[in-house]
């Protein structure tokens, strides 16, 4: 996941001089700065403008004012030798219209509510580049890998409860969530199998065969 040795730190030493070199002075303030990918903030404003370091290329955001925004990321997670950032956003302060997060190429990717969610929000993120949020019994997922959001109701879901920084998310046991299992999330109910899987970013439901059979 992390560079190593000397090689590594010249990586480093490169990637924040791109950043630097290309930085638009309107943002001053950087919040992220990993081997693949920059984030930068425009002083004490919602606009944020992350660089992809790989594909030398810039993408701009800029949040509802009333907000206050957080950026969260796991760090990197590999895949075919390669290593990419996905960053999710913790939001407070008033009601959130629209979710956001930036996928693995440096895009940010929004996806607007239908009605907006009157409460704080907080992203739970797993190693295989995968988002998510639970809200009033909606768990709405991103794929780093895809950029794509898709959302899923799942009746009876509680919502991530945290405690001390740590989100403790639906158990197994008790409501059929997943996150271990596979690359992505599964969520296993009597009347069949949700899987919304990093590789495709969309949620994929097999009805069980009791419900098949009618």
């Amino acid at each position: 996941m992390t560079c190593r040795g000397l090689f590594g730190l010249y990586l480093i030493a490169t990637a924040t001089m791109l950043v630097q070199a290309k930085e638009p002075s309107s943002f001053a303030n950087r919040v992220i700065d990993e081997v693949t990918l920059g984030l930068v903030r425009g002083g004490e404003s919602n606009s944020f403008a992350a660089f992809s370091k790989s594909r030398d290329r810039w993408s701009t955001h800029t949040f509802s004012k009333h907000l206050t925004i957080k950026p969260w990321t796991l760090g990197e997670f590999s895949d075919d030798n390669k290593n990419d950032l996905v960053v999710a956003f913790e939001y407070s302060g008033g009601p959130v219209a629209e979710l956001v997060a930036i996928d693995c190429k440096g895009r940010f990717c929004s996806y607007a509510l239908k009605s907006p969610l009157n409460r704080n929000l907080k992203p739970v993120l797993n190693g295989d580049g995968v988002i998510f949020y639970i809200a009033d019994e909606v768990v709405y997922a991103f794929s780093g890998k895809t950029g794509t959001w898709d959302t899923i109701r799942v009746p009876g879901l509680p919502d991530v409860r945290w405690v001390d920084g740590v989100g403790q998310v639906p158990s197994i046991q008790e409501h059929g969530f997943d996150t271990e299992s596979e690359k992505g999330i599964v969520v296993r109910r009597p009347n069949g199998t949700a899987r919304f899987l990093a590789d495709n970013g969309l949620w994929q439901f097999e009805p069980s065969d009791a419900t098949v059979d009618g």
